[in-house]
């Protein structure tokens, strides 16, 4: 049995029932519940129930989700009720990670709108009505109550103004039915192993040319487990709705009993009932597509991680090891020693792929490049870099140990073994440094690879791992192109010592991201940045200022060059002081998980990540990983162009 089937059965059997007696309103715990008469007319009676919760209180709403019981309403004398209708307020979710369940509630206040509709009155007049209320509610635990509430009926026909327009806010969330036209024209259903894609044309609920500023969603279905939603997607037609379950999906039993969607859209409540007729038929279409895409992503971002700053200390590496080639003149060797380089660089990302599936397993967070905040990481690069500094010095020669060397064939020189396995390792290094740098496509790469199922991400990893390896695969296939290449001469061993040079710098770097670490109180913002905290980036959202995030690190070079180049021009601070943008800085250089969880809520995993919120963009208007002046500018322009609407 799940550890979540034992907490709600916990849950369950510690609860206690309370009965009250008959009475106009009731009270527990400085919660009140109290009946509200809206209008009568003739036999049909519009009734409010209003939850008056205190600090901390919760009920259930109709469905619930993994545990609860919402409320239930029923009137004494059977015999004078024809059916009771309960409207039901959109509701909050609640997900409590450790126990993995989901639940939706009502905090706070809720009046649930009720119309009663009554039959075989006698001709003696009614004049009260009693109706039974069967209620959880919960803190710590969760309490069944019951109470009996009664209210006195008017003789003639009533409306209340003042009860009207207490209720009417409430009403106003009770989500409207979509009567849904023509299946393909209205829904697209795409089942993605623990994730439900469900798009609706946006002309269903009436936000053809509206911006989408706030989504909110929820899926009932009797038969499947409570699925969280996750986020939503917008294209010019349609609106992408993203479910997610911690167990794959069952298409058979989504498809067995019919399923409710609830959606709200910029505060107004939608649902509709969902069928499967396109299910199977919209994933095979897609997937052939949508796989050609991530596996073109992939490529491109392994290809650019190439010429990204975190790699090209390395680079004097890989040319040196290639000089050295040229003094083989052998084409087979060279092909062996460029495939040498390729393997190493597959090795690492695949080494990426079974670190990053273990930590999901574990229900870890993970993220690109969190390696460069261990100090013990930083170390051993430390000790590496210092090891290539000295070979290439000339101080002494890299040798390969003979254990090692013995797992080679033995027809194969001791000389040519340490040019391949010192290829090997440079392939894995420079892909290990790599990983401070989200370059354009690789971040793209890397969500993907972080939120589906793990043998794609093992895919994911291993076509990043060809993209970065195709320079040299292409000498693998080709080496007459050393060819093309200065022959060997005595400027070899001067440029040596400038290769060495870039090597110093990175080190220089690595001590003082060491050094960095250490000191917990030497934060990554000046004085002109606000310190990222979570609850005040909400309030400054909720309020609609102009907020500018930048999540950096100091191991983060191409964060450094963003800061340098546009962050910190005078241009750029020149707008940010004429439109009183307030400014965040989340530093990530050490390990803080709130950060993480930021920005995962975005998809994003690693950095540099940008995001400015103002009224024209609540959602956020994400930057690209490389900032340009140019950005900003257009960014700031369209916000202008909009207020003078």
């Amino acid at each position: 049995m799940k550890f979540k089937h034992i907490y709600i059965l916990f849950i369950y059997f510690f609860s206690v029932e309370v009965l009250s007696i008959e009475s106009k309103s009731y009270n527990y715990e400085g919660n009140e519940v109290k009946l509200l008469l809206i209008k009568k007319n003739q036999s049909t009676l519009d009734l409010g129930l209003d939850f008056n919760l205190g600090k901390g209180w919760k009920i259930y709403w109709k469905y619930p989700g993994d545990s609860g019981s919402p409320p239930k309403i029923s009137l004494l004398d059977s015999d004078i009720v024809d059916h009771i209708i309960i409207k039901w307020p959109f509701p909050k979710e609640l997900y409590e990670k450790e126990v993995d369940i989901t639940t939706r509630v009502y905090e706070d206040q809720v009046i649930l709108p009720i119309q009663v509709i009554l039959k075989n009155i006698k001709k003696d007049k009614l004049e009260k009505i009693k109706l039974k209320i069967e209620f959880q509610i919960c803190k710590e635990l969760c309490i069944p109550l019951s109470t009996v509430l009664k209210i006195d009926l008017p003789e003639s026909n009533f409306y209340s103004k003042k009860n009207s327009g207490i209720i009417k806010e409430f009403e106003k969330l009770v989500p409207k039915e979509i009567k849904l036209p023509d299946a393909k024209l209205a829904k697209l259903v795409t089942l993605n192993n623990k994730y439900l894609i469900i798009s609706i044309n946006k002309n269903l609920v009436n936000i053809n040319k509206e911006k989408i500023y706030k989504v909110k969603a929820f899926f009932h279905n009797d038969k499947v487990s409570t699925l969280r939603f996750e986020r939503h997607e917008e294209s010019k037609d349609k609106i992408n709705i993203i479910f997610s379950s911690e167990e794959s999906l069952n298409e058979t039993a989504l498809k067995s009993s019919q399923s409710l969607v609830f959606v709200k859209i910029n505060q107004r409540p939608y649902y509709w009932k969902q069928n499967y007729e396109v299910l199977t038929k919209a994933k095979t279409k897609n997937s052939a597509l949508k796989l050609l895409s991530i596996i073109s992503i992939s490529f491109l971002g392994g290809m650019i991680l190439n010429f990204m700053p975190c790699v090209l200390p390395v680079l004097g590496l890989k040319i040196s090891s290639f000089l050295q080639q040229l003094e083989l003149k052998d084409k087979r060797k060279i092909k062996i020693s460029c495939l040498s380089l390729v393997l190493g660089i597959i090795f690492t990302f695949l080494l990426f792929g079974v670190f990053a599936t273990i930590l999901r397993v574990l229900g870890k967070s993970v993220g690109w490049g969190m390696q460069f905040q261990n100090p013990i990481f930083l170390s051993v690069i430390i000790i590496i870099l210092i090891i290539f500094i000295m070979n290439l010095l000339g101080v002494f020669n890299i040798r390969v140990p003979l254990y090692i060397s013995n797992l080679f064939s033995k027809n194969m020189n001791n000389n040519d073994k340490n040019i391949y396995l010192k290829n090997f390792f440079i392939g894995m290094f420079s892909t290990i440094l790599a990983t401070p740098c989200t370059a354009p496509f690789v971040g793209s790469a890397v969500s993907i690879a972080l939120t589906q199922n793990y043998l794609m991400t093992f895919l994911i990893f291993f076509i990043m791992a060809i993209g970065k390896s195709s320079p040299y695969i292409v000498f693998i296939f080709y080496p007459r192109i050393i060819n093309f290449l200065p022959k060997p001469g005595k400027w070899l061993n001067k440029i040596k010592y400038f290769f060495a040079f870039l090597l110093f710098i990175t080190l220089l770097w690595a001590l003082n991201i060491l050094l960095n670490n250490s000191n917990t109180n030497n934060k990554n913002y000046n004085s002109s940045w606000e310190e990222f905290n979570s609850t005040k980036l909400e309030e400054y959202i909720n309020n609609n200022k102009i907020l500018l995030v930048d999540v950096t690190a100091k191991w983060c070079i191409t964060c450094a060059i963003n800061k340098k180049l546009v962050l910190e021009n005078k241009d750029i601070i020149k707008l940010f002081d004429k439109y009183n943008v307030k400014k965040i800085r989340a530093d990530w250089t050490l390990k803080d998980e709130s950060i993480l969880l930021y920005l995962n809520k975005y998809d994003k995993y690693g950095i540099p990540f940008n995001i400015l919120y103002s009224k024209e963009f609540p959602e956020g208007y994400i930057f690209n990983e490389i900032l340009t002046k140019k950005q900003f500018q257009n960014v700031f322009k369209k916000i202008t162009i909009q207020q003078l609407q």
